[in-house]
């Protein structure tokens, strides 16, 4: 039999004390039953994690004990059936991760058998460890992920959606709120359930998103009934006495409204990752909200007069462009946030040399800013403008656009830039907007992940740019259509990614080609002429 323990030969009269005090100083909450279910030892952290009186767990009997943690368990007849075929097998194993309410926590359960020395199982062993801001992050980051894939042509059902998701993440109220003058007009409201959704909004005075805004910046209230300032307004007088908040911006840097939750669980403490994370998702429906006034902008303008043609195109290709800023920011956030929780870490770990950590501080800074000015400048409506640029640089610039969002889908962004002459007559906003359709397109036709391939090489003709991924593949039908205008192979397209990149690709006298197998994956070429 394989020894699950070593140690030194001891004096009987040393291995309790031992034994004890690791018990007192471990992280985890552990419990020790015989095979009766009944509790043998526990530990102090057994009992913070449970609120529970370790003496009184090992003084009365089983169901006393459960009793006692039963208004904890979400799905108290699952732990119990759970529990059940847990003890029905002496040698049984198993890791799990539970959900405990009042308050809320997430904890990683181990449970095996405990042997003799000759393998006769007497008893079992439990262990408790409180995973709760783990477990916060990693769905924070799958919330992020959803958020970041999620489009429609409509950006109403776009932020509406997004509002669902924050009301779904906290298990609270949430709103989309936009100012207008001393009232916060309700733009989105979740879940279905809110009763702000019988009401249009609510006057700035009597909401707790008048701090939000005259701080403009993100706010914690955990419980309103402890300042007079609060106790008073509309949320608190219905009994939502906790709020979190976070400004809305316009891509000018403007202030437009707030995303905030509601609800009566005070004693449920928020943090700085639950505004960061508001904050993320407000980044992502601020682009939606301001593609929703280019397309008003639109239907205005095809309304007046044929004379409007090409200034609508160019307002449906910023539109689209918006759409995407939209998408990325959740992304580029979650990046910038990963820059800024390295920064904090290498200047608190170690001594280190100050010359050192100020150049560490100088390249993190430079990271932080590069991404910024990649996605604003991105977004930013530009007048074409013709000049050399650099076709490797541009590739460059957008793949540095991309990798957050890359990453959170787990696929890889890889260049071959070989071309001995890579500079053409073009704009390079455009040219821009054009690589990040096309690379966009091929991480979205990979749910499962895989590598998009960015190559640059010379040609018979002049320059040729190819975008490569190894995902679902275009049906041979679809393919004489993509470029056209409101026409996608993707349910929830635009329609009009691929119709911009073509109009780009023909004002660099450039000829934009689509090669694509079902299954195998999808090359467009981008083939400039000399």
């Amino acid at each position: 039999m394989k020894h699950k323990l070593a140690r030194r030969d001891l004096a009987d009269e040393m291995i309790q004390p031992l034994l004890k005090a690791v018990l007192e100083e471990s992280e985890h909450g552990v419990l020790v039953t015989d095979l009766q279910h009944r509790s043998l030892v526990c530990n102090a952290r057994f009992g913070e994690i449970w609120d529970i009186d370790i003496n009184r767990v090992v003084s009365t009997d089983v169901e006393d004990v459960r009793q006692q943690v039963r208004d904890r368990i979400i799905n108290e007849d699952k732990w119990e059936a759970n529990l059940a075929e847990v003890y029905s097998d002496p040698h049984a194993v198993q890791s799990d991760e539970i959900r405990l309410v009042k308050p809320n926590k997430t904890i990683r359960r181990y449970t095996g058998p405990v042997y003799l020395e000759d393998g006769t199982p007497v008893g079992r062993l439990w262990t408790f460890l409180d995973i709760t801001r783990e477990a916060k992050r990693r769905r924070q980051l799958e919330a992020i992920h959803s958020a970041a894939m999620l489009v429609d042509p409509d950006p109403v059902k776009v932020y509406q959606s997004l509002v669902d998701q924050v009301a779904g993440h906290f298990d609270s109220f949430a709103l989309l709120s936009i100012r207008k003058g001393d009232f916060m007009e309700f733009r989105a409201v979740g879940p279905e359930s809110n009763p702000a959704k019988q009401v249009s909004g609510n006057k700035l005075s009597d909401s707790f998103c008048q701090f939000c805004l005259s701080m403009d910046r993100p706010i914690i209230i955990q419980d309103a009934t402890r300042d007079l300032r609060m106790d008073s307004l509309l949320p608190a007088r219905s009994g939502l006495t906790r709020y979190a908040g976070v400004p809305v911006r316009h891509s000018s840097g403007r202030t437009i409204g707030t995303l905030c939750i509601l609800d009566a669980r005070s004693e449920e403490k928020l943090d700085q990752d639950d505004l960061q994370f508001l904050a993320q998702i407000a980044s992502r429906i601020a682009g939606e909200l301001e593609r929703e006034e280019y397309l008003k902008s639109l239907e205005s303008d095809l309304e007046v007069t044929q004379d409007t043609l090409a200034n609508t195109q160019e307002k449906l290709i910023q539109s689209e462009k918006l759409a995407v800023t939209g998408a990325l920011s959740a992304s580029v956030a979650h990046d910038i946030r990963n820059i800024l929780a390295s920064t904090r870490l290498q200047l608190d770990v170690g001594q280190g040399d100050v010359a050192a950590k100020m150049a560490m501080m100088a390249t993190q800074l430079d990271r932080f800013e590069v991404l910024a000015h990649r996605l604003l400048s991105y977004s930013r409506p530009t007048r074409s403008s013709m000049s050399t640029v650099d076709i490797n640089e541009i590739v460059l610039n957008v793949i540095t656009l991309l990798e957050a969002q890359a990453n959170i889908q787990q696929v890889k962004l890889e260049t071959n830039l070989q071309a001995d002459d890579h500079w053409v007559e073009g704009d390079e906003g455009r040219l821009e907007h054009l690589l990040v359709n096309l690379i966009l397109n091929g991480i979205q036709a990979m749910p499962e992940g895989g590598t998009v391939l960015v190559s640059c090489f010379d040609h018979s003709a002049g320059l040729e740019v190819q975008v490569s991924d190894q995902g679902v593949g275009i049906e041979q039908e679809m393919l004489d259509q993509i470029f056209e205008p409101f026409v996608s192979h993707r349910a929830n397209g635009y329609g009009l990614g691929l119709f911009s990149c073509r109009e780009i690709a023909r004002a660099h006298n450039a000829e934009l080609i689509c090669e694509s197998e079902p299954g195998k994956g999808t090359t467009f070429s981008i083939q400039f002429k000399r």
